[in-house]
């Protein structure tokens, strides 16, 4: 402190502590050790007017919808903020094997989002980064360092493995067909079955295990293959299953 007026009025300048941002403060003054040129000491305290500090640089974290992304697919990513921030644009953003679409905010600042494209490539080891630095909060604070997504991976999917542990169990004209879905989804999910009669090659098609196939003919014995279908195409047909006939009830 120092005084340009004999000892009347004293002056100092405060530099607030680093990473702090806490809205209530005061200066207190010990009176008890201060002096007046009489020796009479002060009483008690004073202090001064409340006032805010804000030196916390923003920080923030970067989260996505999924992690094990196909080629091709899109998902949601969230940059959220520990505060309002702004100068946050896609030139801070590096994002590994993919394209994202422009940045936005619903918040005021504090959260933005953005969708993420994967593009056409095998890579187990990819993230989504921000460069902090050019990104300042309300009080003018910049951000340091960077901020990463967990990893993601990707794949170019392929048509899934042969299905499993086909039987076929007969009826009237047609034939109900289980099976155990491909150890393998090929990295797209399946969207679809396909059963097919050997004579014949009558075809049925479901989502999922077991599958009706209709249209036989009783008295004829039949084995069936299934196959699965994604978006990268038909894998392999399954063993062919145990052999059936078809019959109609008996009438009495």
């Amino acid at each position: 402190v120092g005084s340009a007026d004999g000892g009347i009025t004293w002056t100092a300048s405060l530099t607030p502590m680093a990473d702090r941002e806490d809205t209530t403060n005061v200066i207190t003054l010990d009176n008890t050790g201060v002096l007046d040129t009489a020796g009479n000491a002060g009483v008690g305290t004073t202090e001064s007017n409340n006032y805010a500090i804000d030196t916390k640089r923003p920080a923030a974290t970067v989260s996505m919808s999924a992690t094990a992304l196909a080629a091709g697919q899109t998902c949601a990513v969230t940059f959220s903020f520990s505060e309002k921030v702004t100068g946050f644009t896609n030139a801070d953003i590096t994002a590994d094997n993919g394209t994202l679409t422009p940045v936005s905010t619903s918040d005021g600042g504090v959260t933005y989002t953005a969708a993420f494209t994967a593009a056409s490539v095998n890579d187990s080891t990819n993230t989504i980064d921000v460069n902090l630095t050019g990104i300042t909060d309300t009080a003018g604070n910049a951000g340091t360092g960077t901020a990463a997504s967990a990893n993601y991976s990707i794949i170019i999917p392929v048509a899934p493995g042969a299905p499993t542990s086909v039987t076929a169990a007969s009826g009237n004209g047609q034939a109900t067909v289980s099976f155990t879905p491909p150890a393998s989804d090929g990295g797209a999910a399946i969207g679809s079955y396909t059963v097919t009669a050997s004579p014949g090659g009558i075809t049925a098609t479901g989502s999922a295990s077991p599958i009706t196939v209709t249209g036989l003919t009783n008295g004829t014995a039949y084995t069936f293959t299934v196959t699965a279908t994604n978006s990268a195409g038909t894998g392999a047909a399954s063993a062919a299953s145990n052999s059936i006939t078809p019959k109609a009830p008996s009438s009495g």
